[in-house]
């Protein structure tokens, strides 16, 4: 449902939308119209628990103006005299006193359509996101479903989506590479357009299935019984498979540790009698300064074989731990395995006794289906909302220190701490920006290398620099997918004035 706000008397705050009233297993989540934007979109979603009711809501906007809260209910428009093409004949409306929803439990939804968590995605300029979307079909959708992003503008909007009629989950992908995208707060949603095919007459049916119905309650039951069980020696079957690989690998990477402490002892016993050699050549021609360097090296090399040999003994530990508990998730799922197979035969006994008993009453059912034939009825699918936070860009810097002195012909130098998030990992530049009139005082460029985030920035000055004290601002400059990104911070800069000459 399409909110529209008419902002008066220069008014560009936030407005967030909510929705009162609503019944039990009925949510809406809030949404809010960002500074500049003068519309949203409410979706409502009802869970398979919901039931019949109707009743008026009531939409409310909030916003914080001139330090207090304002709260103002929505008006509701209602179509009085409808046309064949809006775009070309306007149709009637009038003002509603309420706005009214109703909730049918008749018959279920076409799909529930799930994106994300319910949670703000954020992300920046240049920025990419993978979105988890999950569908539940209702009865009688079937085909795949492309979906589009609505209410968004262009250069956000993702492209279209396609879940394959086999697929319960996706994902969407976002990729804000439009120059001209805007940061700021976004709702929408994804939107496909399908048939669903249904029964005409519903009641007919369960009228016919109630006949039958012990039997079909029956064999539902012990259908998903089975399932369950069918799942449950599939997964003790793969799960004793896993385990027993998983022991087989456990068992040669410890074989491996072993032999590795084995060779790092050898190193060390022979890093040993090297070191005792140099020593004693040392001692007995002590001027000898390329004796005294061999010991050193000796020494080095011995301790390097030690600190290796203490960390093969570690991973062999590590190894032996890890091989004595996957010995016994082995065993245990040896005998899961064994027990959920027995399970697995009692129940294809059972599943045979009953079926012979099911077809008769499966054929009075397909005779009332048969003449209450389903046909396709044109559906929107609407997905829970998408919350979008866009910034400007996915760095900020950190300077070692907010202030600097130094004199004229003189250096400094100033770390600089790199954050980086929403995946940027590309080169930044540093660069020295100057008021105005401010004159000898610079800063080489320097760039902070893919992945990394530090660099030092050095200030020089010459001997004609301007003395004072000047705000001058470091720049962070960098390429996100193709998209120009920036950020700064201010440095207070002394400049001693030069000392006076002495006559």
């Amino acid at each position: 449902m399409e909110v529209r706000v008419l902002r008066r008397d220069g008014f560009g705050g936030e407005i967030e939308i909510s929705v009162a009233g609503l019944p039990a297993e009925v949510t809406c989540p809030n949404v809010t119209v960002a500074a500049g934007q003068n519309s949203a979109n409410l979706v409502f979603s009802a869970t398979e628990n919901a039931k019949t009711w109707s009743g008026p809501i009531q939409v409310k906007g909030t916003s914080q103006v001139d330090g207090g809260q304002l709260n103002r209910l929505a008006r509701v428009g209602t179509v009085v005299w409808n046309t064949a093409n809006r775009t070309q004949i306007a149709a009637g409306f009038r003002n509603s006193r309420d706005l009214w929803l109703s909730v049918i439990d008749l018959e279920k939804g076409a799909a529930l359509v799930q994106v994300g968590e319910d949670q703000v995605l954020e992300t920046s300029l240049g920025g990419k996101l993978e979105v988890p979307v999950k569908i539940a079909r209702g009865e009688g959708l079937a085909g795949d479903l492309k979906f589009v992003a609505t209410a968004v503008p262009g250069e956000i909007k993702p492209g279209d989506l396609t879940i394959k009629a086999a697929e319960k989950e996706s994902k969407l992908v976002m990729a804000i590479t439009n120059a001209k995208a805007k940061p700021g707060l976004y709702h929408f949603y994804l939107r496909a357009d399908s048939k669903v095919k249904r029964p005409r007459n519903p009641a007919a049916i369960a009228a016919a299935e109630e006949h039958q119905k012990f039997l079909d309650g029956l064999v539902k039951s012990l259908a998903e019984e089975t399932k369950k069980v069918t799942a449950e020696k599939d997964a003790a079957v793969k799960q004793s498979q896993q385990d027993d690989q998983q022991l087989k690998t456990v068992g040669q990477k410890r074989d491996t540790m072993v032999k590795a402490v084995t060779a790092a002892e050898n190193v060390v016993k022979a890093a040993t009698a090297k070191q005792a050699a140099a020593q004693k050549a040392a001692e007995q021609d002590k001027d000898n300064a390329g004796l005294a360097e061999a010991v050193k090296a000796a020494e080095k090399e011995l301790a390097d074989a030690n600190t290796k040999l203490a960390a093969a003994k570690v991973a062999a530990e590590t190894a032996q731990t890890e091989f004595t508990q996957a010995e016994t998730k082995a065993k245990a799922s040896t005998e899961a395995k064994t027990k959920a197979e027995a399970t697995f035969k009692t129940q294809q006994d059972k599943v045979k006794r009953v079926t012979d008993g099911k077809k008769a009453a499966d054929k009075k059912v397909a005779d009332v289906k048969k003449a209450n034939a389903a046909k396709d009825v044109n559906v929107a699918i609407v997905s829970t909302p998408i919350k979008l936070r866009l910034v400007a860009t996915p760095i900020a810097i950190k300077l070692g220190a907010e202030q600097a002195q130094l004199k004229a012909a003189e250096k400094v130098q100033v770390k600089v701490t790199l954050e980086r998030k929403y995946g940027f990992a590309e080169p930044v530049e540093l660069t020295l920006a100057l008021p105005k009139g401010v004159a000898g005082v610079s800063a080489a460029k320097v760039t902070i290398a893919k992945d990394k985030q530090e660099g030092t920035l050095e200030i020089v000055t010459t001997d004609k620099a301007t003395p004072g004290a000047h705000a001058v601002t470091v720049q962070a400059t960098g390429t996100f997918n193709k998209i120009k990104i920036a950020a700064s911070g201010a440095l207070n800069l002394t400049v001693e004035k030069p000392a006076a000459a002495k006559e």
